[in-house]
C-alpha cells in the first residue's frame, strides 16, 4: 500500500514539495511491480525506459495524473490484472517521449471513472498489444491514439493489436 498526500495535481505548485510519482522509474530488466494499492499521488507508476517489466495483480486509485504509463524507451513491458479509478489523465498510457516505445502490452485491465484524458491512451511507439480491457465512465475518450505531444510517431516496424475490448458511457459532446 503507497499513500500520497495529494489533495490536487500540483503540489502548491512547487515540485520540491510534492511527492511525484508512485513508482517512478526504469526498475532495470526483468522487474515485477505486483499486488499493490497506489494511491494520492500524480502518477500510480510512471515508468520509463524500462524492459520487460510486468505491473500485475495491482490497484491504482485517485491520483491526479496518470494510473500507469510506460514512457519513452520502455520496451517489451505488459501491465494486465490491474483495476484503475478515479484517475486523472490516462488510465493506461504509453507515451514515446523519450524514445521509442516497443512491444508495450496492456491486458485484462479494468478502468472506471476517468475524468480527463483517456481509459486506454497510445502515444506513438511500435508493435503494442491492447486486449481484453474495459472502460466504463471515462468523462473523455474510452480509448485514444495519437501522437498530439510530441515525442516519437508511431513506428511502423511491428503493427499494433487492439482487441476484444469494452467501452461503456465514455466520450465527450462535440467541441
Amino acid at each position: 500500500y503507497i499513500n500520497g498526500v495529494l489533495s490536487q495535481r500540483y503540489y502548491q505548485r512547487n515540485e520540491n514539495k510534492q511527492p511525484g510519482k508512485g513508482f517512478n522509474g526504469s526498475f532495470g530488466s526483468n522487474s515485477v511491480i505486483s499486488n499493490v494499492l497506489v494511491q494520492h499521488f500524480e502518477c500510480g507508476a510512471w515508468l520509463q525506459g524500462g524492459s520487460k517489466l510486468t505491473m500485475e495483480h495491482s490497484r491504482v486509485r485517485n491520483n491526479y495524473a496518470d494510473g500507469t504509463n510506460l514512457a519513452g524507451n520502455c520496451k517489451n513491458s505488459v501491465v494486465r490484472y490491474v483495476s484503475y479509478r478515479n484517475n486523472g489523465d490516462d488510465d493506461m498510457a504509453s507515451w514515446s517521449n523519450a524514445g521509442l516505445a516497443e512491444n508495450i502490452t496492456f491486458q485484462y485491465n479494468t478502468s472506471e471513472c476517468n475524468w480527463r484524458a483517456s481509459g486506454i491512451g497510445i502515444f506513438g511507439g511500435s508493435g503494442h498489444k491492447v486486449n481484453h480491457c474495459l472502460v466504463v465512465d471515462a468523462i473523455e475518450g474510452g480509448l485514444r491514439l495519437d501522437t498530439s505531444y510530441g515525442g516519437s510517431a508511431f513506428f511502423e516496424k511491428e503493427y499494433m493489436e487492439l482487441s476484444d475490448l469494452s467501452f461503456y458511457k465514455c466520450g465527450t459532446a462535440g467541441r
